[in-house]
């Protein structure tokens, strides 16, 4: 299994930002609870974050070829990207959207200004809450 995991932007500052909201943990602590389970689970990771945009279609549409399954935190870029939502309808394995605080389901507006989520209508799954997820998620040994 390869698996891609894509953080969008301002997650380069989780544990700086927010930390009532988001948490304490950092994504470099993240990345590695990750890459602990990927082998744990014997699958190929390959993790990335950008504050831009154009990035992420480029390592959306490069996973098409390197990837089994995407799990992607499109952070601010839920509610805005067109791209981002363009370049996963390319993708044919699994995707899983995931969010560290609680965002509304698509069906519901976060705000007027904002409206819905448009990347979670091409996600297989969606998951939120996770300001915590290393002491969520348990650590599994080889």
């Amino acid at each position: 299994m390869r698996l891609t995991i894509l953080n969008g932007p301002n997650l380069n500052l989780l544990g700086v930002r927010e930390p009532h909201i988001y948490g304490s943990t950092t994504l470099a602590s993240i990345k590695t609870s990750c890459e602990e389970f990927a082998r744990f689970a014997g699958a190929q990771l390959s993790f990335h974050q950008s504050n831009h945009e154009g990035v992420l279609v480029d390592l959306i549409q490069s996973a098409r070829e390197q990837a089994d399954a995407i799990i992607i935190n499109p952070a601010g870029y839920s509610f805005t990207s067109i791209a981002v939502l363009d370049a996963l309808k390319t993708f044919e394995g699994p995707i899983i959207e995931v969010h560290i605080s609680n965002s509304p389901p698509q069906s519901k507006p976060l705000s007027p200004a904002l409206g819905r989520m448009v990347i979670s209508s091409q996600c297989r799954r969606r998951c939120t809450r996770l300001a915590n997820y290393p002491k969520a998620c348990p650590r599994r040994s080889a």
